[in-house]
């Protein structure tokens, strides 16, 4: 159901008959709690914490919670089998020695992940089946890929099918995958599938397009022009520009970078920002790959013509430099992030029918 207008665009339902077990033995719930907590260790994790309509990440305690049968007391998975300790031990492999992936592949065997069988095969084509088997695991899913097992087969794709990954019509368990289906299913598993539909909106300049004349609330900003206004961050302003943007931006819906990846964005000279009594009210941070100019992320809390001082100085900067193309692809679900470009129109475009971002094209 939509957030904005309380639209249903979604609904599913599915049931199993069966007959339920007697809790008449069942354990009680302090036996379970204390075999849950003789086996897992606390551990400090970062979490939001909302109070009074303000928003702060504080560290709590948590412990890795397990399914436990409650007649027999063992830890079990969703299918109720019992999960052993020495489980990732299963997951030993004899052909992996000195390839390339041999890191990643037992990093994944230490979680659980993997093929059955003591061989990985790292060389070979993935089939349909293992591959989706394998993806299960971005939703906290341990997978050992069975050979030749219909239930764990059927499970795959049951759940793949939920997650809008594959539909009932695509599966086709032993065929190989290929690079361009293996990214297609990632994409749709991280839910970015309309995203990825979008054509990337990029636009190349013969001229400096800020140096034409401009009309009505453009015209202005020219003639306010300063570029003097703009400095470059220092490596100790990073923290405050995190919780600027954290304060901005919605965590939940916004790519929220963090603190070190701020220190590095500012090491490699590619933001600017503009401080008023001694704090920082607007901020452009962009990229550069090849001979195209990104616009990341800008964040204005002065007034209209600070962040066009900035913009403009920064893209002046690279047409010295040889740059004449420019890319931009927002979110603009939070007007605060709302983000301007030059002799762009904007059009906004309905997403995952929640978000709604805005792309500029050239007038």
């Amino acid at each position: 159901m939509t957030t904005n207008n309380g639209v249903l665009t979604d609904f599913s339902m599915n049931y199993t008959d069966t007959e339920f077990p007697s809790i008449e033995n069942a354990m009680s719930k302090e036996d379970a709690e204390n075999i849950l907590f003789d086996a897992k260790d606390y551990s400090i994790v970062y979490m939001q914490n909302y109070t009074d309509n303000t928003r702060e990440i504080i560290p709590v305690y948590t412990i890795d919670t397990e399914n436990i049968n409650p007649f027999t007391g063992k830890f079990v998975d969703y299918q109720n089998k019992e999960i052993t300790e020495n489980a990732s031990s299963k997951l030993e492999y004899s052909d992996i020695d000195g390839h390339y992936a041999e890191k990643y592949i037992k990093e994944l065997a230490y979680y659980g992940i993997g093929f059955e069988g003591g061989e990985f095969k790292p060389d070979e084509k993935i089939t349909q089946k293992d591959f989706l088997a394998l993806l299960m695991s971005i939703n906290g899913n341990d997978i050992i890929v069975l050979k030749n097992n219909l239930e764990q087969a059927n499970w795959v794709y049951r759940n793949s099918a939920q997650n809008s990954i594959i539909s009932e019509d695509e599966r086709d368990d032993d065929a190989e995958v290929t690079r361009e289906e293996a990214a297609v299913y990632m994409i749709r598993a991280i839910g970015a599938e309309n995203y990825a539909k979008y054509n990337r909106v990029t636009t190349t300049f013969s001229e400096n397009p800020y140096l034409s004349k401009e009309k009505g609330r453009r015209a202005l900003l020219q003639e306010m022009y300063n570029p003097n206004r703009r400095e470059y961050p220092v490596v100790q302003d990073a923290e405050e520009i995190f919780d600027l943007c954290m304060d901005v931006f919605d965590p939940t819906i916004d790519e929220i970078f963090s603190v070190e990846d701020w220190r590095r964005t500012i090491e490699n000279k590619e933001c600017v920002i503009v401080r008023e009594n001694g704090k920082i009210v607007t901020l452009y941070k962009w990229r550069i790959e090849g001979k195209k100019l990104y616009g990341n992320i800008s964040v204005n809390l002065g007034a209209a013509n600070l962040l066009y001082d900035l913009e403009r100085s920064v893209f002046d900067e690279y047409w010295e430099k040889g740059i004449r193309t420019m890319y931009a692809w927002i979110n603009c679900s939070n007007n605060k992030a709302l983000k301007r470009g030059p002799g762009y129109e904007r059009e906004i475009v309905k997403a995952r029918n929640v978000l709604y971002d805005t792309i500029y094209k050239k007038q």
